[in-house]
């Protein structure tokens, strides 16, 4: 019979589940001996994890939802043994789904929130497009650009690298391009007429070359 001082326990809520996890019967009481339901120790462990914003422990704990499904199931079965049963109605699993359901649509709104801001703050409206988050993140990938705190900076092809920052750009963007704001997110000058150039054919082998390697690494599709 484990004994907890508070409810707020992380550790101890991850100690039950793995005892759960092990077959073993777990009981919660309180100092004076009374029974603590498993659901109500797990609903102030997840009201603590919402209200701080903890993400990771939110995903720590999901982990071990179908645990409680397996459980439960096998406490209503005929195999159960009367201490499983007797488990059961301390614990209260029936209110454990529901806690752990209202945590998983937590973290789920959560997160789409926390990428609505990421994307935002990455791109300014004059650049957030499906498009423009696609091949910037292929490029990234790549080595060709990284993130930086104000935008991003391009790095293929080093101090002459803005002829293929400018072919880049004129392929994830449509004409007329967000020039000003471009210009502000690479922290360069001149970028028009680097995108204009690109819209020529290359007659330089060189030229086609590094066209070439941007194409086969980001416009794959």
């Amino acid at each position: 019979m484990e004994k907890f001082k508070f409810r707020q326990n992380f550790k101890g809520i991850i100690g039950l589940f793995q005892e759960l996890q092990i077959g073993h019967v777990i009981s919660i009481k309180d100092e004076k001996g009374n029974i603590i339901k498993f659901a109500d120790f797990l609903a102030e462990c997840c009201a603590y994890i919402i209200n701080e914003n903890l993400f990771d422990k939110a995903k720590e704990l999901l982990k071990y939802q179908q645990l409680m499904y397996d459980v439960y199931a096998y406490c209503q079965s005929d195999k159960a043994s009367t201490q499983a049963k007797e488990m059961d109605k301390e614990c209260d699993f029936i209110g454990c789904f529901y806690i752990l359901d209202d945590l998983k649509d937590w973290l789920r709104t959560e997160s789409v929130d926390k990428q609505k801001d990421v994307s935002s703050k990455e791109f300014p409206e004059e650049l957030n497009t499906d498009r423009a988050r696609e091949y910037f993140k292929r490029a990234v990938e790549a080595g060709f650009m990284e993130k930086t705190d104000t935008g991003y900076n391009w790095l293929f092809g080093g101090s002459k690298g803005q002829a293929r920052l400018g072919y880049f750009l004129s392929k994830v963007y449509k004409s007329p391009r967000p020039i000003n704001y471009l210009e502000r997110c690479f922290n360069v000058k001149k970028l028009s007429a680097s995108i204009s150039m690109a819209c020529y054919e290359a007659k330089r082998n060189d030229v086609k070359l590094w066209r070439k390697e941007i194409d086969n690494n980001i416009f794959f599709d």
